[in-house]
């Protein structure tokens, strides 16, 4: 019961999740990088860049 209940809250928070969008110098680009992920730090770093680790996904889906 208990992996049922675990298993369908997944679910919903996968089917409400929203697609993530890719940000160019700033501002959001729409479409234009829909492979490309990264991290954010906290803060600005001293050059004023907040990605600590970006990379490209292999898939727009997990499967």
């Amino acid at each position: 019961m208990r992996r049922l209940v675990i298993g369908l809250a997944a679910l919903a928070a996968l089917a409400l999740a929203a697609p993530a969008q890719a940000i160019t110098n700033g501002s959001d680009d729409g479409n234009a990088h829909p492979n490309v992920g990264g991290l954010v730090a906290d803060h600005a770093y001293s050059d004023g860049t907040w990605l600590y680790c970006s990379g490209t996904l292999i898939s727009p889906t997990c499967s």
